[in-house]
């Protein structure tokens, strides 16, 4: 560098670098992307269908798009399975077939500091002709109160959950059922601009609360995501990815490919995630038996990962956000046989949608929706249709048979 000091300058740019902490540039992305969304709601308003799903696949499905596929016939594969294993830098617990019963107040290693959001108190009403089974979601408004609804036996049970939340705050984004119905979960913040907080599990049958973790994420694909066993839960905290087990505290390192969108087969049998425009279903254990290029060709340009079917064959995906909130609702199904949409046979209602969540090989609608009513529909194989009317307009969020 003629004319110039080189060792002045090199400690010059090395005081320079002294000046940029990770927090200032991460509060710049932020920043900036919360003016992307601004100037993005057309693109991202998809966002206003959202569905929560744990445990099972949630879809909000348009009408068909091009090259779709119906289920049943044999069109010739266009993907390429791998059957090979993939070493992962540290392999999660196998998820345990059985679930855990729910959880009790002081347990040892959970945090003592009181949740500042309860649910409760619980309220019971009638039904009319329940699904056979048990059907857990949520009715809310933008800034109204959260309501967790149990439908089952003809009886409807609804709470709500008590605390001051908004729309864009920490709870909203990231509340998920646990796959069995016991316990709910959700990540709170004193702020309602900040992007994590601290992890807070509820159980169903009593209203116990525990802060379980700190420092949690809760924005776009980093929220809290329920393990199949619905005891641990895969979590974001900074630069790491773990899991936590919701009864000790407990935390383990989680594979770094889980970090983001991610879905659990409701049998423990597969997880899947995307990974540079590919859909990876791999075994809990990570082993990769499928890597599919897949393109949305929608909204913001790329997919999220939403749900994955027991045999691992159909994932629901919807569009990836471009902002800090939350993708819950899947816009299509994959059949990762042959890397094309699934034609469902249906079209969504005028200026509507549907949702749909996978259990075991069958299927539950939720259609006509409305802020007051809709109709929800389980769709069982070789079997005759059962549906029920739910007042409210609900997110899907768990179904036991």
């Amino acid at each position: 560098m003629n004319g110039v000091n080189s060792q002045q300058f090199h400690d010059d740019l090395a005081d320079i670098a002294d000046l940029a902490k990770p927090v200032d540039l991460r509060d710049r992305v932020l920043r900036g992307a919360r003016r992307q969304t601004q100037r993005r709601v057309g693109a991202v308003s998809l966002a206003a269908v959202a569905v929560v799903a744990a445990g099972g696949a949630a879809f909000a499905v348009t009408s068909r798009p091009n090259g779709t596929v119906v289920p049943g016939t044999t069109p010739t594969p266009s993907v390429t399975e791998v059957p090979t294993a993939e070493p992962t830098a540290t392999a999660p617990p196998t998820a345990s077939a059985t679930p855990d019963r729910p959880l009790t107040t002081g347990t040892p290693g959970t945090s003592n500091t009181a949740a500042r959001l309860t649910l409760g108190p619980w309220t019971e009403t009638g039904g009319r002709s329940s699904l056979p089974g048990t059907l857990y979601y949520l009715t809310r408004a933008d800034d109204g109160p959260i309501k967790i609804n149990v439908l089952a036996d003809d009886k409807l049970r609804t709470a709500p959950l008590r605390g001051s939340t908004h729309r864009n705050d920490c709870a909203r984004q990231s509340i998920v059922f646990s796959p069995d119905g016991t316990s709910v979960a959700w990540v709170e913040s004193d702020s309602t601009g900040s992007d994590r907080g601290a992890l807070v599990v509820t159980s169903l049958d009593d209203g116990a609360s525990r802060v379980i973790l700190p420092e949690v994420e809760c924005r776009g694909g980093s929220g809290p995501k329920w393990m199949p066993d619905s005891r641990r839960l895969v979590v974001e905290r900074g630069n790491d990815v773990s899991i936590v087990d919701a009864h000790t505290g407990a935390t383990t390192a989680a594979p770094a490919a889980w970090r983001g969108y991610l879905a659990f087969s409701r049998n423990g049998g597969y997880v899947t995630y995307g990974e540079q425009g590919r859909i990876v279903v791999a075994t809990v254990a990570g082993k990769v038996v499928k890597r599919v290029p897949y393109d949305i060709n929608c909204c913001t340009g790329g997919f999220s990962i939403q749900s994955i079917s027991d045999d691992g064959r159909y994932v629901g995906v919807s569009f990836e956000n471009s902002d800090p909130d939350t993708v819950r609702n899947a816009m299509r199904i994959v059949d990762l046989n042959t890397g094309k949409d699934v034609d469902l046979g249906m079209t969504p209602p005028a200026g509507g949608w549907i949702q749909i969540v996978l259990v075991g090989s069958d299927r539950l609608f939720a259609t006509g929706i409305t802020a007051t009513s809709t109709d929800v529909t389980l769709d069982r194989a070789g079997k005759e249709d059962v549906s029920v009317p739910v007042t409210g307009g609900l997110e899907l969020g768990v179904y036991r048979p």
